[in-house]
């Protein structure tokens, strides 16, 4: 099965728990490469989520190592701009940077935010200090479980959040819960418990923006247009590869035969 050497290898992030593309539990694979996101790998594994899944084959299920289309190909999304861009160090082309802080593995444009690449890991992304109080905080959702994972039930794993389990984010006491990053799922930025604006746990006229899952907290600031019949915000976050644009094919058809 794939998704077992590498993930045996990494720390429990939230990125294991649920599908990078909505956000839910259930049946997922783990991708081997440097992203170590989770997916729904087949329609049938992500329908109670409604999630558009990877669409992988049974054959392609059974290959002893799984790399998502990002990392086959080296090039990864920035987690500001949502544009892709070759993420090969050994290669002359490298413009996104990967931030190596325990737990966190996103990717950036340098330009998108004031990083060195030289100083990776130690000037770390913004997901690590709170947005509001601009406090840093060790103990984020994305690295407070630490561990091994065990085998194939990492690659392969049952999380059940997809069907109501997830629950309203309230505060469950003050000191180090209240000290917790929560980080959004859509951009670089995280908050204390204590500093998340009171909005976010719906209520009042306002759509709920963060849930405890199995695996961790899932919460979207309030940058980004919430879908309220899913408990997400929208799904058009993911890119594996740059698409042209709608008519190009047709254009370039046309231009080939003028010649």
């Amino acid at each position: 099965m794939a998704g077992t050497k590498a993930a045996m290898e990494k720390d429990y992030s939230v990125d294991d728990y649920i599908c990078a593309i909505c956000d839910e539990g259930g049946d997922l694979i783990c991708c081997d490469g440097d992203c170590g996101r989770s997916f729904h790998p087949t329609k049938p594994t992500g329908e109670a989520s409604h999630c558009d899944t990877l669409g992988l084959s049974e054959e392609q299920l059974e290959l002893p190592e799984f790399l998502c289309e990002n990392c086959e190909s080296k090039k990864h999304q920035c987690f500001v701009c949502g544009e892709l861009g070759s993420s090969d160090q050994g290669g002359d082309e490298q413009v996104i940077i990967q931030c190596n802080k325990r737990g966190c593995k996103r990717f950036y444009h340098p330009y998108c935010l004031p990083l060195d690449i030289n100083k990776i890991p130690e000037d770390a992304c913004p997901m690590h200090e709170c947005y509001s109080c601009k406090k840093k905080n060790a103990t984020s959702e994305d690295n407070k479980m630490t561990g091994k994972t065990k085998g194939k039930e990492t690659c392969r794993k049952k999380h059940a959040t997809s069907e109501g389990n997830k629950t309203r984010g309230q505060s469950k006491g003050r000191g180090t819960w209240e000290m917790n990053l929560v980080l959004c799922r859509r951009c670089p930025k995280a908050f204390h418990r204590k500093c998340l604006p009171r909005e976010m746990f719906g209520g009042e006229g306002n759509i709920q923006r963060i849930w405890e899952t199995a695996g961790g907290t899932v919460f979207y600031c309030g940058d980004h247009e919430m879908v309220e019949n899913l408990r997400s915000a929208k799904r058009n976050h993911i890119k594996f590869r740059e698409e042209k644009p709608k008519g190009a094919a047709e254009n370039q058809s046309v231009e080939d035969g003028n010649k």
